[in-house]
């Protein structure tokens, strides 16, 4: 069966920028673009809490 992520929401604690269907899920979730995700789990690490806030005070 073939899963439609065009509107999945991300579940978890964690982003995986190696799995290619968890970069688009956050990247849709977060309204960013796939470099300022990069930039944010740079900055803060993987831990979605930690990315959405740095998102969101930038």
């Amino acid at each position: 069966m073939h899963e439609d992520h065009t509107t999945t929401k991300p579940e978890g604690a964690w982003i995986h920028l190696e799995m290619e269907h968890e970069l688009r899920d956050w990247t849709w979730a977060l309204e960013c673009s796939e470099d300022r995700l990069r930039e944010a789990v740079a900055a803060v690490g993987n831990g979605a809490v930690q990315v959405r806030e740095y998102l969101e005070h930038r």
